[in-house]
């Protein structure tokens, strides 16, 4: 049931947030530069359309609903006023969706995916495929946002990790081979087959496989000061991070 408040959804009104100075949403607000479009896209679009859907939205109209809520926020001053209230971003970001989808609602005046001034870099061809295959979360729509929100981290923080390991082809190859290895411990004989074939000491590939797992930790925080600001509580985002990974 749609509430019977008119206000303008792209308005904060009277909730309060909590000020940050979030790196990517400065670079946003402040230039619109293309790379943090890019990456603001990729972390959020999927939580977003994950959002939409479990809150009863079909295929081609979430797709609809996502892509002009995403033109709207980067068209308008929206995410100037984030830095003046008080919450952290993904509740903001929650917020001006759900009333964006009451607006789309009452009004119907969502743009098609070809319109609009602003080009949202979203590719839609997996998204269907991807909500298909996942855990459902159960239905709760903020769940199912929280937790491809954590992912999308993770999956930042990785890449940042594969792009300093390329710098070193041997460290990339080690890497590809080493990632599931990440978050989980060997099964038996996993470790044999991996140093036979990089020529690596018991000790050293043990080495290894620590240091990249403190380097990975570190590229995930990382990622939670980028959205979070260096004030905000980094334990508190990473304890968010770890309860949304574990729906």
């Amino acid at each position: 049931m749609c509430p019977a408040d008119r206000s303008d959804p792209w308005t904060v009104g009277d909730e309060k947030f909590q000020a940050t100075r979030w790196s990517l949403i400065d670079a946003l607000s402040g230039t619109g530069d293309a790379a943090s479009m890019d990456r603001f896209c990729a972390l959020y679009w999927y939580p977003a359309y994950c959002y939409v859907r479990r809150s009863g939205h079909g295929r081609e109209e979430a797709k609809d609903l996502v892509q002009d809520f995403f033109v709207r926020l980067l068209e308008r001053e929206t995410l100037t006023k984030v830095r003046k209230e008080q919450a952290k971003f993904r509740t903001f970001f929650i917020l001006l969706l759900k009333r964006h989808m009451i607006d789309a609602f009452h009004h119907a005046h969502a743009h098609k995916r070809s319109g609009g001034k602003v080009h949202v870099p979203i590719t839609w061809e997996d998204a269907e495929h991807r909500f298909a295959a996942e855990a459902t979360s159960g239905n709760d729509p903020e769940a199912a946002f929280e937790r491809q929100w954590a992912e999308g981290v993770m999956t930042q923080a990785l890449e940042k990790l594969r792009v300093e390991c390329r710098a070193n082809p041997r460290h990339g190859k080690l890497l590809a081979e080493l990632e599931p290895l990440l978050a989980r411990e060997p099964v038996n004989g996993e470790y044999d087959q991996i140093m036979i074939r990089h020529g690596l000491t018991s000790g050293a590939l043990r080495t290894a496989v620590m240091r990249l797992r403190r380097r990975y930790r570190d590229c995930v925080l990382d990622e939670l000061r980028a959205e979070c600001g260096p004030e905000a509580d980094l334990e508190e985002a990473r304890r968010d991070l770890l309860d949304a990974l574990s729906r």
